[in-house]
């Protein structure tokens, strides 16, 4: 054989050689690209419910945001301060601060007033009374301290009482705040009564009742406006009652604790509305205005 055969037997030899590597390549492309392909798609049905799925969770979602913003305007609301909450507060901060007033005006003008309890201006029954008698003329200026009380407890609570014209609240009672009630308490200590007292009482309780009411009164013979003070039902702001020993401030186990308990109590009552309804019909009614939510 010669040279040029020979030549062109190993050549035919590396052409099948590299064709059968070429098929081989082309059959392990084939296999890896079935292999993709099996991997990347999915049955038509499979993905159907995935889209269902998935538009049924965007719903949900929506549904979701919802709540949240329904939730995000409820808890809104509650932060908010509460109108009739608000304006039994500001009563009592009103009250609280006539006591303080009435009392500082009282000392200031000799009288023996003090508050050891809220809403409560407490006078001295030992200025006011001797032992076992009513009247308050048996004991010496008594009837002047009438007249004090009278006027200072006039002077401090007029702007709270809803007899006054519409435009008298625009500065001094910008808010409205009425005076449910002014009484005027008798007290007195344990010790029982014997017999009767000097003044023809024969209990502690109509011992009370009665310097309560001799009490009232001279406050109205002294200050008659006094009678013209409501409360917004159109009620007389000003009355008396009487406890007697049924409730004591301090302790009747001492001489000095029943002294104190012999005393005349002015207990202040602030206007309570039962509902943010009528709280807002009586501040509009007397002139004032209530902010809208």
């Amino acid at each position: 054989m010669d040279q040029h055969e020979k030549d062109t037997d190993y050549f035919a030899s590396m052409t099948d050689m590299m064709v059968g590597v070429l098929f081989v390549f082309v059959i392990m492309i084939a296999y890896f690209a079935f292999q993709i392909t099996e991997q990347e798609s999915v049955p038509k049905s499979v993905y159907d419910a995935e889209v269902a799925e998935n538009k049924r969770l965007r719903g949900v979602i929506s549904d979701l945001e919802k709540e949240i913003e329904k939730l995000k305007e409820i808890i809104e609301k509650l932060m908010k301060p509460n109108p009739l909450e608000v304006y039994i507060q500001r009563g009592t901060v009103t009250r609280d601060q006539i006591v303080i007033d009435v009392v500082n005006e009282l000392v200031r003008q000799g009288v023996d007033a003090t508050s050891v309890q809220k809403g409560v201006v407490t006078i001295s029954g030992k200025d006011m009374f001797l032992s076992g008698r009513s009247d308050l003329e048996s004991r010496e200026g008594a009837l002047e301290k009438i007249e004090k009380i009278a006027s200072v407890i006039a002077n401090k609570s007029a702007c709270y009482s809803a007899h006054q014209p519409s435009r008298y609240y625009v500065t001094c009672n910008p808010d409205r705040i009425f005076v449910e009630a002014i009484f005027v308490e008798g007290h007195t200590d344990n010790d029982k009564i014997v017999g009767q007292s000097e003044d023809g009482s024969k209990t502690n309780l109509e011992l009370s009742a009665r310097r309560a009411t001799n009490t009232y009164e001279r406050m109205v013979q002294f200050v008659p406006s006094l009678q013209q003070f409501m409360n917004p039902g159109g009620q007389t702001v000003l009355s008396a009652a009487a406890y007697g020993e049924q409730r004591p401030a301090f302790t009747n186990d001492t001489k000095e604790g029943k002294s104190k308990n012999r005393r005349i109590d002015i207990r202040f009552v602030m206007y309570q509305p039962k509902s943010e309804d009528e709280m807002r019909a009586t501040v509009v009614r007397f002139g004032g205005s209530v902010e809208s939510d």
